[in-house]
């Protein structure tokens, strides 16, 4: 033994029993190829089958002397096969499904083409209904228009027919209004004018009877008086009257006449008389304000009076009217 030797190197350890040597474990090499369902063993005896496309190989190397490895590769390369065809078959079944759904599709896209046939149609028709329906409605309206003009005319020449009626109902309604203010309006008249003194040398006085003959009552707000004698009209002039009595503030009711005597600023002469005995007269014309004690409207009255001496006495103008 050499010198060096070291009984270690041998494996062994003094006083201990050498121990067994390991067996390599087995290793299993897996070859898919698809196709046909074989195994093939390179440490058996068969001899591989020709292959038809795909197959599974398996590769069993330090496999041990009995058979148990090579059958739980058979196993595996069958469940193995297995898969695959089922995945041929969802493959096919994914493929069909595929096809089937292309074709849904397809007919989806005739009934869309359809549906939208089909709407253009009921447009269509749609607007065709709705455009007889405008028309008709149009022409309803129209004649509704008409009916109503129709129907306004005999309306309107109803109420202008009314409306005579009532305008001739108001008219007559304000001539009797207006007759019941004339009949009750007070209206100031003379009612008789004479000459009460006419003495050579002294004025002459004039008497007059002022009466009302509206139902209203007056009352007097001044009087002026003019007087002269002569042959043609002078018209009606007005100067501060000398009245013998008063009339501002006396009252003058229906049926209550009043009588007073104005003595004339003139002195009468022989030439007068002869006047009057011949185309001449005595004149006297005066104003009379006056109101209204119901509806307070202040009136006026005018007069303008030729006398002669017989007592005989004529009006030229006799107006009452309303002071503006």
């Amino acid at each position: 033994m050499p010198r060096n030797h070291n009984p270690n190197d041998d494996g062994q350890v003094p006083g201990r029993t050498a121990p067994k040597k390991r067996k390599s474990a087995p290793i299993i090499n897996l070859t898919v190829n698809t196709g046909a369902n074989q195994v093939e063993d390179e440490y058996t005896n068969r001899t591989p089958t020709e292959h038809q496309g795909n197959d599974i190989k398996v590769n069993v190397v330090n496999a041990p002397d009995d058979n148990s490895l090579q059958i739980e590769a058979n196993k595996i390369a069958t469940t193995a096969n297995k898969i695959s065809n089922n995945a041929n078959y969802l493959n096919a079944g994914l493929f069909l499904l595929t096809i089937i759904l292309a074709g849904i599709s397809i007919w989806q896209g005739v009934l869309t083409r359809r549906s939208i046939e089909v709407a253009n149609k009921t447009f269509l028709a749609d607007s065709s209904n709705n455009e007889r329906v405008y028309i008709r409605d149009s022409l309803n309206k129209i004649q509704s228009d008409i009916a109503d003009a129709a129907k306004l005319k005999r309306d309107t020449d109803f109420v202008n027919k009314q409306k005579k009626g009532i305008d001739a109902q108001i008219r007559a309604l304000q001539e009797t209004q207006n007759q019941f203010k004339i009949a009750n309006e007070p209206y100031l008249q003379l009612t008789e004018v004479r000459i009460d003194s006419a003495i050579i040398g002294k004025p002459y006085y004039i008497k007059y009877t002022l009466a009302n003959l509206g139902n209203y009552p007056v009352k007097i707000l001044n009087t002026d008086f003019y007087s002269a004698i002569r042959v043609t009209d002078a018209g009606i002039k007005t100067i501060k009257s000398n009245n013998e009595k008063s009339l501002a503030g006396d009252y003058i009711v229906k049926g209550n006449a009043i009588v007073f005597i104005d003595q004339t600023s003139k002195i009468v002469t022989q030439e007068n008389i002869n006047k009057i005995l011949g185309d001449g007269y005595f004149w006297t014309s005066g104003i009379i304000k006056y109101q209204n004690l119901v509806s307070h409207q202040i009136k006026s009255y005018k007069f303008n009076i030729k006398i002669k001496l017989n007592g005989v006495f004529t009006s030229t103008y006799n107006l009452n009217r309303v002071v503006k």
